[in-house]
């Protein structure tokens, strides 16, 4: 007769918190947002095999954890950055950020100044500090706009452009979704990036290096900086 609770003791869970952040305007990109957090449980989960050893099975946990990018970059001295993060942003006016964006777009400006200027330091200082800060971050970046605006994916571009010059790593490719197309088309264009996008994010969790949690905060800490 088979133990279930000596089984049970044999069975590790590993909880892995995936921050999903959007920046919306009118809601889209929220609804994007909400939409990715309640598929990526199952979707991640069921693309992570499960650790057989002679002792143990190893159990995977994904838990999205959902905030404006502005209300997380006030609340990132507790809630750290987690290893593996997605944006959601509209563009907003002409290429500006959304209502609950708008600091965390000055925010990646102010490190795109700070990269130039480390850079120019560099050039004249072999020992210049580097600002590669989000070295252990992988992101996955969707943007929404409309292309009867030149600037329509000018907000995530920007986001895009900061957080891989702090040493992100981009998964996959940015995916864009046109408002100026059919609700039918853009929610097309959604789903399928979404789908794009689960295989490759488990195997960042399956492949990746470990980060600790210490490291997490550390990295936040100097990421986000004054703005603390």
């Amino acid at each position: 007769m088979l133990d279930l609770a000596a089984q049970a003791k044999n069975v590790v869970d590993r909880e892995e918190q995936v921050l999903v952040l959007y920046g919306s305007q009118r809601g889209s990109a929220e609804a994007a947002a909400e939409r990715i957090a309640g598929k990526m449980s199952f979707q991640i989960a069921s693309r992570l095999p499960s650790d057989v050893n002679t002792n143990n099975t190893s159990r995977s946990s994904i838990t999205p954890k959902l905030m404006a990018l502005d209300d997380w970059l006030e609340a990132s001295a507790s809630v750290p950055l987690t290893r593996l993060v997605v944006i959601v942003s509209s563009s907003f006016g002409v290429g500006g950020a959304p209502r609950n964006g708008k600091r965390f777009r000055r925010h990646c400006e102010n490190m795109l100044r700070q990269q130039l200027y480390t850079k120019e330091k560099q050039m004249e200082h072999d020992d210049a500090p580097s600002l590669h800060m989000l070295g252990n971050i992988h992101f996955c970046l969707l943007g929404l706009g409309d292309s009867s605006y030149k600037t329509y994916m000018s907000n995530p571009q920007r986001i895009h452009d900061a957080w891989t010059a702090a040493g992100a790593t981009l998964i996959g490719s940015m995916g864009k979704a046109d408002g100026n197309e059919s609700i039918e088309r853009q929610q097309s264009a959604i789903d399928e990036w979404m789908n794009s996008i689960w295989g490759p994010m488990a195997s960042v969790l399956r492949e990746a290096a470990a980060v600790t949690r210490d490291q997490l905060v550390e990295a936040t800490k100097d990421f986000v900086g004054d703005d603390l």
